[in-house]
């Protein structure tokens, strides 16, 4: 997609993968980082401006504190199965894309949760 982008932090566990996943967004335009810290995600949202959080653990507890923390910032969790999805959504995500997942597919999710696509 064309135009502006948000800026997104992606929370993983493994930083390696985290910051793959950040550097396919920022090849898609976004301005993304990555942190393996639910509290750093949860700062950057408030001191830098992050719109957007994509969410890649398979802890609720990280998903609930971040929505309790920033009830308006979308939240898109990458998850394994059917299962993690629903515990996903019931822990606050706006959406949760099963793994492997394209991404376009999550450029796609992240412009239609912030209206900009």
């Amino acid at each position: 997609m064309n135009g502006p982008t948000a800026r997104v932090v992606v929370l993983d566990p493994d930083a390696v993968l985290g910051a793959a996943v950040a550097g396919l967004l920022r090849a898609q335009g976004w301005e993304a980082a990555a942190t393996d810290d639910p509290d750093v995600a949860g700062r950057s949202v408030t001191s830098e401006g992050v719109r957007s959080v994509v969410v890649s653990c398979t802890d609720p507890s990280v998903l609930s504190g971040l929505r309790a923390v920033h009830p308006s910032v979308p939240v898109v969790a990458l998850v394994d199965d059917p299962e993690g999805a629903d515990a996903a959504l019931a822990a606050g995500a706006d959406s949760a894309l099963l793994r492997p997942v394209e991404v376009e597919r999550i450029d796609e999710t992240l412009h239609r949760l912030l209206g900009t696509g």
